[in-house]
């Protein structure tokens, strides 16, 4: 499913370069849930942004799912980053858009048909279902944060990418909100790679790959 061989990348520092991956290699069949851990600025989210095309390696090669991440043209990266489902901690609801809008947003875009099919695969799971008309700012943290897993795992990506998507809520809720989120990414058989700060959060995935001084280690 995901390869990563070699991977480079570099940040501007003034005059210098610092690196962030260095010769970083990953290996990753489909179906499996990944949390990558590792110090602030080690580059957890960059890799997260390499895999989603959001960013290009400044060496190596990225492949996913068969398609060379890495060498897509500008017009092939949105199809691709439509097969991808993003969970992010500081959630990126639309805050015009009501709970159902905001869930049904890719979907729609996927020109996926059978909305209900997401009701009953995902809201209902999810304890969204009293939520549906109201809007963002009506919702506290943790309700915000499973309307924003519900909306990356709605068009039935093969591949969702979580940045510390318990960064912003207290134990008990995190705890919960993993739960229902591991439980239904295993149910629609998606891979999973999730960047945490949290051993209680990356316990719960089935691997976890430390990020040290540009690399993966067990």
């Amino acid at each position: 499913m995901i390869t990563l061989k070699d991977v480079d990348l570099f940040r501007k520092q003034g005059r210098a370069r610092r690196q962030i991956l260095r010769h970083c290699n990953l290996n990753l069949d489909a179906g499996c849930q990944l949390a990558i851990m590792g110090e602030s600025g080690a580059g957890k989210s960059t890799l997260l942004h390499l895999i989603a095309g959001l960013e290009r390696p400044d060496g190596g090669s990225i492949q996913v799912n068969g398609h060379r991440v890495d060498q897509l043209s500008q017009e092939q990266l949105p199809l691709y980053r439509r097969r991808i489902g993003l969970v992010f901690q500081q959630f990126n609801l639309l805050p015009t858009l009501t709970v159902a809008d905001n869930i049904l947003f890719q979907h729609r875009l996927n020109e996926l048909g059978n909305p209900e099919e997401v009701m009953d695969t995902l809201v209902v799971p999810l304890g969204l279902a009293s939520l549906w008309k109201l809007y963002p700012d009506q919702l506290s943290g943790g309700e915000q944060q499973r309307v924003a897993i519900a909306r990356a795992l709605a068009h039935h990506p093969p591949l969702v990418l979580a940045d510390e998507p318990t960064g912003n809520l207290d134990e008990a809720t995190g705890d919960e909100v993993m739960e229902i989120f591991t439980r239904l990414s295993r149910a629609l058989n998606q891979t999973l790679i999730l960047v945490t700060h949290s051993p209680r959060v990356a316990q719960v995935l089935g691997r976890t790959l430390h990020l040290r001084q540009g690399q993966l280690h067990d």
